[in-house]
């Protein structure tokens, strides 16, 4: 009896793993397309052993798992046990013992995440791959390979196996640039065709007996359907783009709207810092010919709100000429030709402070960050030519340099010296102190300076970030930091003593080679502080040690040093890692890096004080929760359609009554014992449940009716399915009251296939 109604029904057990290997292949293709499409997000190609690598491993995982016969609970916590292995090594290797996860790298990982969540707010595509950023994309190509498998295997739903894919492509495609999207979308209609012929070819417990006329009938079917894929999928490429109207405008975009004048929020190039010394170190990002070294400056950050330095100011159109004051304290002319290759940003390096540009249509200039933005979505591939008037200082001249509201206005002073309330008191106190001797703002700049560069030391192990918690631990605990830490550091306590101070990002000079040109690195991206000394201007200094700036020697006492392939060494050595980036908006907009929504304080630091809030905890259950509420149902109804859809014969139609009456049973803890005849089984299950008397009718009538149809069919009368289906409905509702609202509920919500069958 069993027998005969398992071939026209949804299966009662997943298929052997070994039955399901091509379509476990397929499917595996898929979300390996899918997890490609996540390049379009990030810069470089660090992404791709986290993010594809978790995905493979996940579906090796839960096919394992099916072959052993393990539940779904057991796949999906092993698939998460594979994708923490996965980000460990490819993410952060230095936290693991001999390969092995410790308790610490679970630690920084949930750091990283902590910190993404605040980032997201802000980046914008091609966004740097930063740590948190690679463990969230990882993880969400874990569900969705999870899932999908869950699906097409557990579930037996081809259409349920592919959403999770099409949720992915939705939101890679609102938030990636356009770059490769055509080949990318060919690409995932291939794969998604592939894994549903072959899904749908494939014998599942001979539940597409009726759909298949042998072996050999489906051996056609799926050739036809796959050259009839194959012939779609390259019309759509090579005939798509050329249709009238492929290239307009959007008529509703998802990506940007606005009114008036464009704006666009980016990530603070900080955040992009570590990432470039670490992942992007040996990554070539542009070229410069120049007769002299200098820092090649993008933008400055201008304000902190506690836990980032950003910047929210308004560009403006420019032409050939740059329009900005000469130096006051006199400068030194520069010409500069840059070609860029892979810096993923709109800012535009130059030497401080430009005077004009050639060659790069369509610039925009800020004067109050000192910075020029291109007109395109990022710089790279641009080449163009930029003129400086490299300020030249003097200690003399400096110390003659006064803050007065005469030279410096109140109204700019205040906005270079404010800081969010509730600075730590021991960080005021240690300001005071360096600067105790010093009698001029310039000696109290320099106070400042040399205090960082004698005191603490330079490392890429320490932890990211520059909030009021990081300035504590940086300062009074670790000692230790990158150029993110000290220019920020710096930055806080000049302005703690009344010194207006902004935060410059940009790159050391790199290497200069024997073509001529300065080859700059991702290694070295940096930061410093600089300092608006009255009539003289703004000044850097440079308070990370093992780096000094050229041509600011007579002021700073820092002879010109950068990062090397071996540590820290004179500029014009071989360089080591340096990197910033950031997007921005086209001329004749506002570029911000300040954050839309107020960040939460970010993690204090890596040794398990990070990681998420108990509300940002709360509110990953609250989702989660609410997504098992829409998903779990949704999955039913879909697979109880795809039944109904199924059965045409009316014999058919009267095996499925029975076999969901069955079901509802199975859940009140009544389901058919093995040997069991049907008319047995009905007699039974109403005392175990405690039915009434006229359900119990209903159940006995329905097993007769059952039987009759898988034995045979050609006696059943015309009719006969809908009143199997009406005592079947009356069943439900009397095993669903019996139940009560609180088990109803927990059915509900249950998502295992029910079974209308005893497994002991």
């Amino acid at each position: 009896m069993r027998g005969q109604t398992g071939a026209r029904t949804a299966p009662a057990a997943p298929a052997p793993a070994g039955s399901t290997v091509a379509a476990t292949l397929a499917l595996t293709a898929l979300t390996l397309v899918t997890a490609a499409g996540m390049g379009r997000l990030f810069r470089g190609t660090t992404w791709a052993a986290p993010v594809l690598g978790s995905a493979a491993a996940c579906h090796a995982v839960c096919w394992a798992s099916r072959r052993a016969r393990w539940p779904n609970v057991v796949a999906a916590v092993l698939a998460v046990v594979a994708t923490f292995v996965v980000v460990a090594w490819a993410v952060v290797p230095g936290t693991t013992a001999y390969g092995i996860p410790t308790p610490h790298t679970l630690s920084v990982l949930g750091h990283d995440l902590g910190r993404a969540r605040h980032d997201f707010s802000t980046a914008r595509a091609p966004a740097p791959a930063l740590p948190g950023f690679l463990t969230a994309a990882a993880l969400a190509m874990a569900a969705v390979a999870v899932l999908a498998d869950w699906a097409a295997f557990r579930l037996h739903a081809t259409l349920e196996a592919v959403a999770p894919a099409l949720a992915m492509l939705v939101f890679v495609s609102v938030l990636a640039t356009d770059s490769h999207r055509t080949d990318w979308s060919a690409g995932f209609v291939a794969a998604l065709a592939l894994f549903v012929v072959v899904h749908e070819s494939t014998d599942r417990s001979g539940e597409r007996v009726r759909f298949t006329g042998g072996s050999g009938r489906r051996t056609y079917l799926s050739a036809g359907a796959l050259v009839l894929t194959a012939g779609v999928v390259a019309a759509a490429v090579v005939v798509g783009p050329r249709l009238p109207g492929a290239h307009a405008s959007a008529v509703l975009s998802v990506r940007h709207s606005s009114t008036g004048a464009s704006r666009r929020t980016t990530v603070s190039p900080l955040v992009d810092i570590r990432s470039r010394l670490v992942d992007e170190s040996n990554v070539e990002l542009f070229t410069v010919q120049a007769t002299q070294a200098a820092y090649w400056r993008l933008t400055s950050l201008d304000s902190f709100d506690g836990n980032i330095w950003s910047s929210d100011e308004p560009y403006s159109p420019v032409g050939s000429q740059i329009p900005v004051p000469p130096p006051p304290g006199g400068g030194q002319a520069l010409a500069q030709s840059y070609r860029i290759s892979d810096l993923g940003s709109i800012w535009l390096p130059a030497a401080y402070l430009p005077t004009a540009i050639g060659g790069a249509p369509g610039v925009s200039w800020d004067a109050q960050s000192d910075s020029l933005i291109s007109q395109a979505a990022t710089s790279d591939g641009e080449s163009y030519r930029i003129s400086s008037d490299v300020p030249v200082f003097n200690p003399a001249q400096l110390r003659q340099a006064s803050l007065a509201g005469e030279v410096v206005s109140p109204v700019v002073r205040a906005r270079y010296t404010q800081l969010p309330t509730g600075v730590p008191l021991q960080v005021v106190a240690l300001a005071r102190r360096i600067t105790a001797g010093a009698s001029t703002p310039y000696d109290k700049a320099l106070a400042l300076q040399n205090y960082l560069r004698d005191n603490y030391s330079y490392s890429l192990n320490a932890p990211a970030g520059h909030s009021d918690s990081a300035l504590v631990s940086f300062l009074f605990e670790t000692r230790t930091g990158y150029c993110e830490q000290f220019a920020g550091a710096y930055a806080v306590m000049a302005r703690l003593l009344g010194l207006p101070t902004r935060v410059a990002v940009g790159f050391t000079p790199g290497e200069r080679q024997s073509d001529g040109l300065w080859h700059v690195l991702g290694m070295h991206a940096h930061a410093w502080p600089e300092v608006l000394l009255g009539q003289y201007g703004w000044v850097a200094f440079e308070p990370t040690p093992g780096r000094g700036m050229p041509g600011a020697t007579s002021y700073t006492g820092v002879t010109p040093q950068q990062a090397n392939a071996g540590g820290a060494g004179t500029i014009g050595t071989v360089p080591a890692p340096t990197g910033t980036t950031a997007p921005a908006n086209p001329g004749g907009s506002r570029v911000s890096t300040r954050p839309t929504t107020p960040p939460a304080a970010q993690a204090r630091g890596r040794g398990g004080r990070g990681g998420f809030s108990p509300l940002v905890a709360l509110l990953v259950l609250a989702g989660a929760a609410g997504l098992w509420l829409i998903t779990v149902p949704t999955v039913r109804a879909a697979r109880r359609r795809r039944r109904r859809d199924q059965a045409v014969a009316e014999a058919e139609r009267v095996l499925l009554a029975w076999e969901e009456a069955a079901e509802w049973l199975a859940l009140s803890g009544a389901p058919r014992r093995r040997g069991e005849t049907l008319l047995e089984h009905a007699g039974r299950a109403p005392t175990v449940v405690g039915l009434g008397p006229d359900p119990a009718r209903l159940l006995r009538e329905l097993a007769v009716d059952a039987e009759t149809a898988a034995y045979a069919p050609e006696g059943r009368s015309r009719g006969a399915s809908e009143a199997a289906e009406e005592r079947a409905a009356g069943i439900e509702r009397a095993v669903r009251e019996k139940a009560g609202p609180w088990r109803r509920a927990l059915w509900w919500l249950d998502p295992r296939p029910r079974r209308s069958v005893s497994r002991t």
